[in-house]
């Protein structure tokens, strides 16, 4: 998010007249987001401990399972690269509620109930913590347990943890996770622009882009606010 390159090519684009007027109207709204302002924002909210190597890219398409044995494989690494762990988080659940079978333009729609609650969030970060913490043996041994049997998981937290630890790490993770899915709107609606008006493609990335925008929009005060609580 501090390359120019990445703003550079996406300016670019919005100064090419290809645009119709109502066109140009969502270029107009979606450059806003990349001001100086908007960019300071986006370091400032960035976290930067703790990096992890990460997909960058993770949806349930580049998500595969061995039919012989359930292993799962992830594909498609042209993003992998070191960043928060939140940011995959995020993805991967904003990502669940794009369905892109759509067949009718923009050839996408967005079904928000598909997302998370923040209970069902915070669930999923104590498996993720715990299983991170486990060995592989202890992973094949406690797995179709814990997952089949969310009490059995809770159990075992109270045993193993000390709660005050373990609530912090599930509080870092939660909000990280927050601004993972608010800067994987921001990147993949930058990224949308540069894909857009592409004589190859039916898909609409300009409206892509403009969804993505709100969004951002939108989740940028939630974050504001969860902080301001947090103070």
């Amino acid at each position: 998010f501090n390359d120019p390159k990445f703003y550079q090519t996406f300016e670019e684009k919005c100064n090419e007249k290809i645009y119709t007027p109502e066109e140009q109207k969502m270029i107009d709204e979606i450059r806003t987001a990349s001001t100086q302002e908007e960019r300071n924002f986006i370091m400032s909210i960035l976290p930067k401990d703790d990096p992890v190597f990460s997909h960058n890219d993770l949806l349930s398409g580049n998500v595969l399972v061995r039919k012989d044995n359930q292993n799962i494989i992830l594909i498609d690494y042209e993003y992998a690269a070191y960043n928060f762990r939140g940011y995959d988080i995020g993805n991967m659940f904003k990502e669940s509620t794009f369905d892109y079978t759509y067949p009718n333009p923009p050839y996408f729609q967005v079904i928000d109930s598909y997302f998370p609650s923040d209970e069902e969030l915070r669930e999923f970060i104590q498996y993720y913590i715990v299983f991170n913490d486990m060995t592989d043996e202890e992973q094949k041994k406690y797995a179709e347990k814990f997952i089949s049997d969310y009490d059995l998981l809770s159990e075992y937290i109270e045993k193993v943890y000390k709660p005050e630890d373990f609530n912090k790490r599930v509080n870092k993770i939660f909000r990280e996770s927050k601004i993972g899915v608010m800067l994987s709107h921001y990147y993949w609606m930058i990224w949308a622009i540069k894909m857009c008006k592409t004589p190859d493609s039916d898909f609409d990335y300009l409206t892509f882009s403009y969804t993505k925008f709100g969004y951002y929009k939108k989740l940028k005060e939630e974050i504001k606010a969860l902080d301001s609580l947090s103070m």
